[in-house]
């Protein structure tokens, strides 16, 4: 089976060839919640050495002891092979062929890292390990069954903005090889823009969770004492400082280069920040969430046999 899986620091994606699509919290809890004798069929739970670890919001929900993916060394942790796992389901013996991605300020580093860890836990995969922003260049690059549908990509020079949730990453494309030289990473994401929001907020309203503030990012509003709020201005404001923020960095990174064809915004806080980048040259893929797994999942058809179609 073809995949392409993003573990994130917040979230993580996986997408198959056979058009199944998973997307979860980046969170690992010990053990399972108790429920009173409520059945437990809507956790994801794998075992890993016997032990149970409950994966994604549930364990936060739950108010399990947590484990987090947020650091380099967390490749070698056991939520990481957690995660993983809850990617795969329970097929972990089949035959797999898996193309994942690593900031790029990571990458040289870590990609031996992360291939002993995917090999070590799935004894029967390909993996390959890419910067994790190509994965955007090339779902716009190629169809749903791997074959390049804009020739035009291959002769341009591309810049992939990606805002994740603790990082943006910017990737440069030449005629489809990425220029290491003005690519890089900043932290600055989605967590910056929702720490922002909170501390604006206090003159209002103080002890605002960060769930709270995820879905007053759709929303524009936030409850206070029973009724909803509009924060539409604060929420505005924000968002807007986050993007001059990223702007300014990516414009430090590219210098003189004006010679970009194309900028592609990507990542979840592509997604909710897209009104607050006004160039004119500025395009998304049809889901910045999920773009970077998808584009994996289609490098995996194209290396390794192209099964099924995604949706």
């Amino acid at each position: 089976m073809e995949m392409g899986i993003d573990i994130g620091y917040g979230v993580t994606k996986a997408v198959r060839s056979d058009g199944q699509v998973k997307h979860f919290r980046s969170v690992v809890g010990l053990g399972m919640p108790d429920t009173f004798g409520i059945a437990h069929d809507n956790f994801t739970v794998v075992r890993i050495n016997g032990e149970a670890y409950t994966v994604g919001e549930e364990a936060e929900k739950y108010r399990l002891p947590l484990i987090t993916v947020r650091s380099r060394n967390s490749i070698e942790s056991i939520a990481y092979r957690a995660l993983l796992l809850a990617c795969i389901g329970e097929d972990v013996s089949g035959r797999h062929a898996i193309v994942t991605g690593l900031p790029l300020g990571y990458y040289n580093a870590d990609k031996s890292r992360v291939v002993k860890k995917f090999r070590e836990t799935l004894p029967i995969c390909e993996i390959k390990v890419v910067p994790q922003p190509i994965g955007t260049f090339y779902d716009l690059l190629f169809d749903d069954k791997g074959d390049v549908r804009y020739a035009d990509f291959m002769d341009r020079k591309i810049a992939v903005i990606d805002i994740g949730t603790y990082t943006t990453d910017l990737l440069v494309m030449d005629k489809a090889t990425p220029v290491a030289g003005v690519s890089g990473c900043v932290e600055i994401g989605i967590d910056t823009l929702t720490k922002n929001i909170i501390k604006s907020l206090l003159p209002l309203r103080r002890n605002i969770s960060s769930g709270e503030i995820e879905k007053a990012i759709n929303t524009n509003t936030i409850k206070k004492e029973g009724q909803e709020m509009d924060i539409s201005d604060i929420m505005a404001e924000n968002k807007s400082a986050i993007a001059a923020n990223i702007w300014s960095w990516v414009q430090s990174r590219l210098g003189t280069e004006e010679d970009i064809d194309v900028l592609i915004l990507t990542g979840g806080g592509g997604e909710i920040l897209r009104s607050y980048f006004v160039q004119g040259n500025i395009i998304m893929p049809n889901s910045p969430f999920l773009s970077n797994a998808t584009g994996f999942c289609k490098i995996a058809r194209r290396l390794y046999g192209k099964v099924g179609v995604s949706g």
